[in-house]
Formats: structure tokens, sequence, C-alpha cells
């Protein structure tokens, strides 16, 4: 019950705070043709970048295994980026991601962040988090974290940013003149639009941002839910255990109880008829 009354929460935060994410995402998001299609079966794999990996986990158990699932989902994309050649980092969020992958992948771990679900996750909290996400040193950046479907479904996701910091100083150690304002490093669909008063490289810069902190503050709020809703089915899942344990032993207990007292009776008896 507690953890039903808090999944209702959850689920209020989740629908109201979604849209920071979705909103920016959209605009930045490329739209889908066949021509990309066909482009990215033809490209080729990226060169050897850095690669930094944000897993966002709960800081307690008895939830099932919602951290399991996005622990594995976060060990593929390792093995993935590794195989790809690219030098891939850790950033974990929660406790309980950091104690599952501390014993293979110690050593990609860059930070660690405890305790940020202290308080109901807002903006401010998510944004201060993702500070901390970008002042690390990659080139791409995924994301990985569980998406509520219901309360007893939960998928795990991965989202990749890529770092138009870095983007934009590429663009100015560039001698061309032609890409001074930082076009080239704009999503393709982007590239007609203008910005006032600052420069593209400059916008694009600022959205990322704001990408990474409305997805990330997503990611917490669709981890939350999950969560509780795991942990509500672990509850019930334990309760029913608890009941069916309590009623086996209570007809084992009452079945000896019965024998012993069957004993008594058959010896009193047989007493008296000796007697």
């Amino acid at each position: 019950m507690v953890a039903a009354a808090k999944l209702n929460g959850d689920k209020a935060r989740l629908e109201n705070g979604k849209v920071f994410g979705d909103a920016v995402s959209g605009a930045l998001d490329a739209p889908a043709s066949a021509a990309d299609a066909e482009g990215d079966e033809k490209a080729a794999v990226d060169a050897p970048h850095r690669h930094l990996v944000v897993l966002l986990t709960s800081d307690r158990g008895l939830c099932g295994a919602v951290n399991t699932f996005c622990v594995k989902l976060t060990k593929k994309v390792i093995e993935d980026l590794q195989g790809e050649g690219h030098t891939v980092q850790l950033f974990l969020i929660g406790e309980k991601g950091r104690a599952q992958l501390r014993r293979l992948y110690s050593d990609l771990f860059v930070n660690s962040i405890d305790e940020g679900y202290a308080n109901p996750m807002n903006f401010l909290q998510a944004s201060a988090m993702t500070e901390r996400v970008l002042a690390e040193k990659f080139d791409k950046c995924t994301l990985v974290h569980n998406e509520y479907k219901s309360v007893i479904a939960y998928d795990q996701v991965q989202k990749t940013f890529v770092n138009l910091a870095k983007e934009e100083e590429a663009v100015e150690g560039d001698a061309k003149p032609a890409v001074a304002d930082g076009g080239d490093a704009l999503p393709p669909h982007l590239q007609e639009y203008e910005f006032e008063p600052e420069m593209k490289s400059e916008v694009m810069k600022n959205l990322m941002e704001f990408n990474l902190a409305g997805s990330m503050y997503g990611g917490f709020l669709e981890n939350l839910a999950s969560e509780q809703s795991a942990r509500m089915t672990a509850m019930d899942n334990a309760t029913n255990n608890a009941n069916d344990m309590i009623e086996k032993l209570s007809l084992k207990y009452n079945r000896a109880r019965q024998a012993r007292i069957t004993t008594e009776l058959i010896e009193i008896i047989s007493g008296a008829n000796a007697v």
C-alpha cells in the first residue's frame, strides 16, 4: 500500500515532467527518411572516440530486477563500444548500479553519485547532476535508464548525445571561414535556420546541454516510476509468499498438535482399560 501511494505520486510527476526532454529532443532529432536509412546502412563504423555511458539506477533494493536489467543493457553497450575501438567511461548515478559493475568495470569509473533521490526529483536536481556529467571529457554520451510502461511492465532504453561543445572546438580550430559560424556542427535539418543574437554553434551547444538535462530529468522520473512499480510488485509477491508460508506452517503445526493429542488420548484410554 505504501509503494502504491508513492507510485501514484511518481506517475503524476512523470506525466508533468516528461515534456522537458521530449520537446527539445523532438526539435533536435532529424526526421527519419528512406535516404537516411540507406545512408546509415552504408555508413562506416564511427572513428574511435571517447564515449561516456551514464547509468541511472536506484539507491535501494527490494525492487525486483529493475536495476539488474539496466546493468545488463549497460554491459552490452560497453562491449559493443569497446568492440568498435572506442574509449569508454562510466558515470554512475545510484548505488545499485555501482555495486553490480564494480567488479568488472571499476577501471572505467569516472564519477558516481549516490542519494540523488533523497527528495522528490525536480529539474534543478537533474540540472546539477547534468553539470557534473558535462564536466567530463567525452565526444558522445549514452544515457541508460528504465522506461515506465505500466504497473507491471517497464523497458530499458538508451539515448545517445553528441557533445556539440567538442564540435565547436573543432570548428574554432579550423582555419576555414566556411564553418566559422559553426554551421557544420548543426544537424542537417537545422542548418537553414538563423539564430540571434548567438552564433549557431553557441545555440546548438546550449540546446544540447538543455536536451541532456531534460532527458536526464525524464530518465530520473521514468526510473522512479519503474522502481516503485517493481517495488510494489515485489512487496505484493513477498506478502503472498509469507501468507503461503504461514498457512503451510499452521497446517503442519495443527497436524503435529492433533497427533500429540491423539497419542495422549490413546495412552489414557489404554491405561484405563488396563486398570
